[in-house]
C-alpha cells in the first residue's frame, strides 16, 4: 500500500495550515482522473511541528467538507517514534481535499474486509 503512495507523491501536493489546537492539510490531485481510497503518508514531524500538543491516543482526522472522520494509522517503520500518518482519502480529478487533524475521540470504523467476509458467510449459510 505504501508503494502506491510513493507513486502518488508526485501527483498529490500536501500543504499545511494550522491553529493552536488543530492542523489543516490540503491534498491536491493534479491528475485528470479521480483518486479513490488511496493511502497517503504525511510526515509526522511536520504535523508535530505545527501541533506540538497533539495526543497520539486522542486525535481524529476529518474531511473538512463532509465533516466525517477518515481512517488513519500511525506508521513507525520499525522505530520507537512515529514516522508518518497514513490516511485513506478519495479526491476528484483536478481538485483539492482539505483534512483537519484535531483532538477528539476516534470512532471505530467498520472494516470493509470484515463486511465482505460477513456477506460471503451469509450467502453460504443461505445456500444450505
Amino acid at each position: 500500500m505504501i508503494t502506491k503512495y510513493k507513486i502518488l507523491f508526485l501527483l498529490l501536493v500536501v500543504t499545511f495550515g494550522f491553529a493552536q489546537n488543530k492542523v489543516t492539510i490540503t491534498v491536491e490531485n493534479n491528475l485528470d482522473f479521480a483518486q479513490n481510497e488511496k493511502l497517503i503518508e504525511i510526515e509526522w514531524s511536520k504535523i508535530k511541528a505545527l501541533f506540538n500538543q497533539i495526543d497520539t491516543t486522542n486525535f481524529i482526522v476529518i474531511d473538512a467538507k463532509t465533516k466525517k472522520q477518515l481512517p488513519y494509522q500511525l506508521e513507525f517503520k520499525g522505530n520507537s517514534k512515529i514516522q508518518n500518518l497514513l490516511v485513506q482519502v478519495s479526491c476528484k480529478a483536478k481538485s483539492q481535499l482539505k483534512l483537519t487533524i484535531k483532538s477528539g475521540k476516534k470512532i471505530i470504523l467498520k472494516s470493509k474486509l470484515l463486511e465482505d467476509m460477513s456477506l460471503k458467510e451469509k450467502t453460504i449459510c443461505m445456500g444450505k
